[in-house]
């Protein structure tokens, strides 16, 4: 019996960490569960090599807020011109995320603009939009390739873990969702927030499930690791993909503490600390450094998602350290209270050290969530139309 194909169309090669480690899990995970999967290669547009078209420009651009516009627009030249300073550490960075694809990841033929995506549908039985943010209504593009647009109705087409990124979607894009996401057989989220969002826009329930690093077991994740950043002392790891220097001083604070030297994963190839600073930092590290680093650690102390997570599967120390009222941090929330953990601690507040974790309690819970989540995959998968 032929088996079924499913196309998952996501964000992937942004380098960054999380998006790279969540696209190669899930279309694992589907092929562990026995079907052929491969990530439709379209890129996202902060893709240096991405296309830019009218057709690829928000729907609801001209309501989109001006200050977004520009963040859109600089932030990439910002990151590019701090790399430069660096570029053997940028070279060798981008040589590791390709490196990790290669070896790990299945993609289809690439496509750099939204009007060769939709000019030429890839061809699959199934059809899914993945995980990560790819719902963010202040992303500066069109969300449409994220809502299978480009695929026709009679195909099963589902969300997996999908990311709204926000708690409330903007007034100016509520009529945008509510049409896009009634166009979908089946949809899962990856926040609770997400959940409301779809009943209050469409009426429709949808479920809650796993991000796809979840789906996957700490076997797998340290069999494609690696320890080549990894120093021979052991060490408090630092990963923050906004700046607080809160989290830098409750670093510094416990490396005194502890005797532990404090290493960062920088979120880009250049440093985030001054020449000076006693902060190693690894600016080179591709996503199988990261799980080493993350892996190899006496204390995690991160403001990351993923950096959560993986801190998670790798039942080490950590503590995610947050903003409070923030409405982006609705993921990290909610994955702790899942699986009841306290770890969370806010920036504003005094730091306190936590008990010691029951990870056997943990990965219970954990098996529980990752059933529900292989339930729906298995269910959205094998619909008929």
């Amino acid at each position: 019996m032929t088996k079924k194909s499913v196309g998952i169309i996501t964000i992937a090669k942004v380098n960054n960490y999380g998006a790279e480690l969540q696209a190669f899990a899930l279309q694992k995970k589907i092929q562990e569960l026995g079907f052929d999967a491969e990530i439709i290669d379209y890129l996202y547009y902060s893709n240096p090599d991405f296309k830019k078209e009218r057709a690829s420009n928000p729907v609801y651009s001209k309501s989109f807020p001006l200050v977004k516009r520009l963040k859109s627009w600089l932030f990439p030249k910002i990151e590019w011109i701090k790399a430069k300073r660096y570029s053997e550490q940028s070279k060798i960075r981008n040589e590791r995320f390709r490196d990790f694809h290669t070896r790990n990841t299945k993609f289809s033929t690439q496509y750099k603009s939204y009007s060769a995506l939709y000019s030429s549908v890839p061809k699959y039985d199934v059809y899914c939009v993945g995980s990560d943010q790819v719902w963010n209504p202040f992303s500066y593009t069109s969300l449409d390739p994220y809502f299978l647009t480009f695929v026709s109705p009679k195909k099963v087409r589902f969300s997996y873990a999908s990311s709204f990124g926000v708690s409330t979607i903007p007034e100016y894009a509520k009529e945008y969702f509510r049409n896009r996401i009634s166009g979908l057989d089946y949809i899962s989220v990856r926040e609770k927030t997400g959940v409301n969002i779809v009943k209050e826009l469409t009426n429709r329930d949808s479920i809650n499930v796993v991000d796809p690093t979840l789906l996957l077991d700490t076997t797998t994740w340290s069999s494609i690791s690696s320890d080549v950043c990894v120093p021979n002392e052991k060490y408090i790891l630092l990963y923050e993909l906004k700046e607080d220097p809160s989290i830098e001083q409750i670093a510094q604070s416990l490396s005194k503490e502890r005797g532990l030297p404090i290493i960062r994963i920088c979120r880009n190839s250049y440093r985030q600390d001054p020449k000076r600073s006693p902060i190693i930092n690894i600016m080179d590290a591709g996503p199988a450094e990261f799980l080493g680093l993350i892996k190899n650690a006496e204390i995690v102390l991160t403001n990351s998602f993923h950096g959560t997570v993986f801190s998670i599967l790798f039942h080490k120390d950590f503590y995610t350290i947050i903003s409070k009222g923030k409405n982006t941090n609705s993921r990290q929330i909610d994955l702790l209270n899942n699986l009841n953990l306290d770890r969370i601690r806010y920036s504003q507040e005094a730091f306190s050290i936590g008990n010691n974790i029951d990870w056997t309690k943990v990965d219970s819970k954990l098996t529980e969530l990752r059933a529900t989540s292989i339930d729906f995959l298995n269910t959205a998968i094998n619909c008929e139309k």
